[in-house]
């Protein structure tokens, strides 16, 4: 919770200002007539007697006064509708917070605009005698609207001469804020004569009458408004000035946010790339381990269909000699005479024993008796797919690093110079972003020139601006 630094006196405590009253105004202006600027948000009404708070947003005193009241149980602090900073509630509550006296002159301004827009609804207001005439000017000075009978009589006193007057109608009310000025405080201490606040006593923090500073302020730090006025203007824009300063810095930094935004969209893009192309690698090879084992497959079959036939024909061959050699011993049995029999029946039975012997002797079994079945260990490949890649984030390292750089050129009155960076393998960096800065210095002292702007392109190259 913000403590501001309260006063039990402030400075508008002890003066007044000469404006419209706020019921005044409320019946002059609608909310569709004035900026959005001039609308309190949480009344959503045009601001009316309209308090800072120390985080520099400002609401009706009213409505801060009822944020206060409908706190319940109470609280010690106030919370802010707009940036929820929280400030400790003064003992004087809301009236304590400062008065935003240029922002009620706007809205005053502003209401009385809106009245020439519709000039022919206006009613003299400057008349005491309760004048019902249409208002034909307005008195810039006086803030009142005047018949032609009121106009008349102002304008024959000689001490109103210097007032300015405007013809009430819709081209005049453009100049109406030029012809406006703000009324200067005045003393409300009774017997001051409503004098004007021209001291500021630097001991209690408000502004003073000449009155005032001698009967209560005499032995306070107290001086002309106005060097208080500059240095509160000085201190303001040194304050100002620091502000862009910062701003611009913040402005860099979101823009440099967004560039990395952009890059790691960018490197995301690439890095789904390289993920795609490693994987359509790894499809191929698996492809060409398929047919390579598919290849083998088919030799291997070939080879033993060969073996398989050769011994089929080999068994063949025997089977077609066994019965050409049983035919011709049966057929002579059958049909040759004794004397025949005895002249061929050696040589047949040599003959049929000699193949049925070389039968006997041999493997009847097929000489391939094995299968095929492919050993492919595809729980550990399929488990090493599993922890196949690995997403890494790369920085760039002043010390892994070097930097390319183009010829110099000159673009207006700018020097302009290209600049690539790589990795210490000659791998171009994905991303550089914030790491990135660009210094000019001489060989021979060292001491930074001036600093370059940089531009990122997301790929690891840059263009750098040096201003001579």
């Amino acid at each position: 919770v913000d403590t501001p630094p309260f006063k039990e006196k402030r400075f508008y405590s002890s003066c007044m200002y000469r404006t419209t009253s706020h019921d005044c105004l409320n019946k002059m202006i609608t909310v569709e007539s004035i900026p959005q600027d001039l609308i309190c948000q949480l009344c959503s009404k045009p601001f009316s007697d309209p308090r800072i708070l120390p985080c520099l947003h400002t609401y009706c005193y009213q409505c801060l006064n009822n944020l206060i009241e409908q706190n319940e149980p109470p609280q010690e602090s106030i919370q802010c509708p707009a940036c929820s900073r929280c400030f400790a509630i003064p003992v004087t509550g809301a009236n304590s917070f400062l008065q935003h006296a240029h922002l009620a002159f706007e809205v005053e301004v502003a209401a009385y605009m809106s009245k020439f827009v519709n000039s022919s609804e206006v009613s003299c207001n400057f008349c005491a005698n309760g004048c019902t005439d249409a208002a034909m000017v307005f008195c810039c000075t006086c803030r009142k609207f005047m018949c032609s009978t009121a106009e008349y009589c102002h304008n024959r006193v000689p001490a109103l001469l210097h007032h300015s007057m405007v013809k009430l109608n819709k081209d005049s009310a453009s100049i109406l804020p030029t012809l406006i000025k703000p009324m200067e405080p005045v003393c409300s201490q009774s017997g001051h004569k409503k004098l004007e606040l021209d001291f500021y006593c630097k001991t209690c923090g408000y502004s003073i009458c000449r009155c005032c500073m001698v009967a209560h302020h005499r032995d306070h730090s107290v001086a002309e408004l106005s060097i208080f006025a500059e240095a509160s203007r000085c201190a303001m824009q040194g304050s100002l000035h620091r502000s862009q300063q910062v701003f611009t810095t913040l402005t860099d930094a979101i823009n440099a946010n967004i560039r990395m935004v952009h890059q790691l969209e960018t490197s995301k893009q690439e890095t789904e790339v390289s993920i795609g192309k490693a994987f359509e690698q790894l499809l191929v090879k698996l492809e060409e381990r398929k047919k390579a084992l598919l290849s083998d497959l088919e030799a291997t079959l070939l080879s033993k269909t060969m073996a398989l036939t050769l011994q089929k024909e080999m068994l063949e061959h025997l089977q077609r000699d066994i019965a050409h050699c049983t035919q011709a011993t049966s057929h002579t049995l059958q049909t040759h005479t004794d004397h025949e029999l005895v002249s061929l029946g050696e040589l047949m039975s040599s003959e049929l024993n000699a193949r049925l012997e070389e039968v006997e002797s041999m493997s009847l079994t097929p000489n391939q008796r094995t299968f095929f079945a492919a050993s492919m260990q595809a729980d550990s490949v399929m488990n090493e797919v599993s922890k196949f890649g690995t997403i890494v984030e790369l920085s760039p390292s002043p010390d892994k690093s070097r930097c390319t750089f183009k010829p110099i050129t000159m673009v207006n009155t700018a020097y302009h110079i290209d600049v690539e960076t790589r990795t210490i393998n000659d791998e171009k960096y994905p991303c550089g972003g914030l790491q990135v800065r660009a210094e000019l210095r001489p060989k021979s002292s060292k001491e930074l020139v001036a600093s370059g702007e940089v531009e990122d392109h997301g790929d690891g190259t840059y263009a750098i601006t040096f201003l001579p």
